[in-house]
Formats: structure tokens, sequence, C-alpha cells
């Protein structure tokens, strides 16, 4: 069986960085805050990574910016995700994702 060693931190040339900006709004939108961290969430996961469990509850309002940290299996942090979002006049969010 063939192990991988975790990432340590996220260089530039990662593909997560890739990924996880193809998940910002462009022709997707999101119902609900919630829904886009989860599909953010999601792509990070792929490369056994996540979102610091902590830092996930500064959502308010109907438009704004969080960064939050990034961490892989051993809770280690390897980058940051910087988040924004708007709601639109349909309700829905646009929300634009990068990591920096």
């Amino acid at each position: 069986m063939m192990t991988t060693e975790p990432i340590a931190t996220i260089t530039r040339k990662n593909p997560v960085r890739n990924d996880f900006a193809a998940v910002s709004s462009g022709n997707n939108y999101f119902g609900t805050k919630g829904n886009a961290v989860n599909a953010f969430d999601s792509v990070l996961q792929d490369y056994d990574l996540h979102f610091d469990r902590n830092e996930l509850t500064n959502f308010n309002g109907d438009e704004g910016r969080a960064v939050l940290s990034i961490v892989n299996d051993f809770e280690h942090h390897v980058g940051y995700a910087h988040l924004s979002w708007y709601r639109l006049s349909s309700g829905r969010y646009e929300v634009i994702g990068y990591i920096g």
C-alpha cells in the first residue's frame, strides 16, 4: 500500500489552489453561505485538508469577507483561505474564494 506524506504547506504550484478557486461563483451561485463553505471544504478534503473548524462562525451579513486557516489531517496549519460573499437580489450568494 502506497502512502503519501501530508501536505505541510500549500505551495504556489499545488493543484488544490486551482481546484479551490474553481468553486468560486461564475455560473455557480449558492443558496446559503453554508452551502458555499461546504463546497470549498469538499475540495480541500480531496487533498486531505480542511478548514479549521473553530473558525467557521464569522459569516454574518449579506456581504463580507473571512480568512480561514487550512489544516491537514494532523491539525497542522498549511495555509489560508480567503472567502468573500455577496447576497444577490435573488437571495442566492455569490462567493469568491482563493488560497493565499
